[in-house]
């Protein structure tokens, strides 16, 4: 049974369907994923053996670049994400069945201690190579005239709490790849404190937290504003030609760190970079 397997979009076509069954057993019961919007098929399928784990994409739609990102950078993140059990291609479509984790998304607020769990993962996730195959990269122009000696490294790059899946045994894992890229270092850690503002956090207690971290510790508090007052540029730009609600949360959360970074220190921009405000 594949019904609402779709999220209203192109349906898989029947052949398709059967090759999954072929990979899976009979499948008796779908459960589309409720978070997410990296694929066109997101679900957990559910059969007589177990549960799968869903992802698909028509070839000719951009989210394939994605799921084939993921495809890539799986067998690397052995301990760190979702085990992928098999691919398959054919009809115009790429799927992607991966390991079920029944688990709960994190909690990043105040004084959780979901935290720990992500300082753990921050960790981990700097100690894995970033395989060279990987061709996605962000490094903002500007970085160009700046004192940044950071190495590219392997960023996750949508650290947001519903991709943390934390299991009844404490484990944890990071989910959806979709975005991954090559980058400096910090950039990962400059790219949280939206999500913990969504949490609950305040701009200073964002910093605070996020201080433990080495790669934001050593990152140059002058990166670091130019970094804030670009995204925030970035959402705010997004948000006039969206009426999305999300568009405007992003742009909203981005736009208080930022406040936060021109508050506390003025920043010297790079030449061409917008001011936030």
């Amino acid at each position: 049974m594949f019904d609402d397997l779709t999220r209203d979009r192109a349906a898989l076509p029947a052949p398709v369907l059967r090759a999954i069954e072929a990979r899976t057993g009979p499948v008796v019961r779908t459960i589309p994923a409720l978070v997410g919007d990296q694929a066109d098929v997101a679900a957990t399928l559910v059969t007589a053996e177990g549960k799968v784990f869903v992802k698909a994409a028509p070839i000719r739609r951009a989210a394939v670049r994605g799921l084939r990102r993921e495809a890539l950078l799986a067998p690397r993140l052995t301990g760190l994400a979702p085990r992928l059990r098999w691919t398959l291609e054919g009809e115009g479509w790429l799927v992607l069945g991966w390991e079920h984790i029944e688990g709960r998304h994190a909690d990043y607020g105040p004084g959780s201690a979901d935290l720990e769990i992500l300082a753990a993962l921050l960790g981990a996730l700097a100690s894995t190579p970033c395989p060279s195959e990987l061709r996605r990269t962000i490094r903002p122009p500007w970085l160009a005239t700046a004192r940044d000696p950071s190495p590219a490294r392997l960023l996750h790059a949508d650290l947001n709490s519903t991709n943390v899946l934390i299991t009844k045994s404490g484990r944890a894992y990071l989910v959806d790849w979709a975005n991954a890229a090559r980058g400096p270092a910090w950039m990962e850690t400059a790219l949280l404190p939206p999500w913990l503002l969504r949490a609950g956090h305040t701009p200073a207690s964002a910093e605070g937290w996020l201080s433990q971290i080495p790669a934001w510790r050593h990152a140059e508090p002058e990166i670091l504003d130019t970094f804030a007052v670009t995204l925030a540029a970035r959402w705010q730009a997004r948000s006039v030609n969206s009426g999305a609600p999300w568009i405007a949360e992003r742009a909203d959360l981005s736009l208080r760190w930022a406040d936060h970074r021109l508050t506390r220190r003025p920043p010297t921009l790079a030449p061409g970079v917008p001011n936030a405000r």
